[in-house]
């Protein structure tokens, strides 16, 4: 009797430690969780206050070159000059795009914006990057030549 008595109080006390065991587990879980949800908030403010950051002087900037470009300002004349202003109008729309997409991805993760999925032509943008990426890659095996 003295044995059986003995068997359920080890019994019982390993019961016992591993339901602490997993009470502490449960607890360490729940706040590990709180504080990924506290970070991806704190990740998701960061990429909202970047963004803003960002596009405040790239909006006035984008502005500035079309309306160079557009001769509100005068002709630009020099072939050069307007080839290096066409090439800044460009890459100041590609990266006002890129912080658009930015805010688009957020929103999306957020809730407020629905993803509309629609077939594309990926082509035109394949060509657009390779002409893109050209003038880099050609001055880079210039220099890898020499």
């Amino acid at each position: 009797m003295t044995a059986i008595f003995l068997l359920f109080s080890i019994l019982g006390h390993h019961i016992v430690k591993k339901s602490s065991e997993e009470s502490k587990r449960e607890e360490e879980a729940k706040r590990l969780a709180q504080e990924w949800q506290e970070l991806a908030q704190a990740k998701d403010q960061f990429l909202l206050s970047l963004q803003h950051h960002l596009r405040t002087p790239l909006t006035p900037l984008k502005m500035y070159l079309e309306r160079i470009l557009d001769g509100i300002y005068g002709r630009e004349e020099n072939p050069v000059i307007r080839e290096k202003l066409v090439e800044m109008k460009r890459l100041t729309d590609t990266l006002y795009s890129l912080i658009e997409s930015l805010l688009d991805i957020q929103e999306l993760r957020a809730g407020k914006k629905i993803l509309n999925l629609e077939d594309c032509q990926i082509e035109g943008l394949i060509k657009s990057v390779i002409e893109e990426l050209k003038p880099q890659a050609e001055q880079k095996r210039s220099i890898s030549n020499v």
